[in-house]
């Protein structure tokens, strides 16, 4: 499976250099786990950080963290900006 992907890739930009053509890297999973936010989101805290004399506290979110729908909207946003459609 690998060399059937690196072939392609290979293909790809065997093809992209002959038409003179401009490639553009993704990083998916940088954009899930760095995305800003554009909402207040707030998480509770996940065992082992939940202090006796504090158990209700929550954590505010900076920046999207993997499995969060905000991030899948933020990585949309992205691809949306990139192809110049802020909308």
């Amino acid at each position: 499976m690998k060399g059937a992907a690196l072939s392609l890739i290979q293909v790809l930009l065997t093809y992209s250099l002959k038409h003179k053509m401009i490639i553009h890297q993704r990083d998916v999973k940088a954009a899930f786990l760095n995305g800003e936010l554009k909402n207040e989101i707030y998480m509770a805290k996940p065992d082992g950080f939940i202090k006796e004399e504090n158990p209700d506290l929550v954590w505010k979110l900076k920046k999207a963290i993997y499995g969060l729908i905000k991030a899948y909207d933020q990585l949309c946003q992205l691809d949306r900006e990139f192809a110049g459609n802020d909308k």
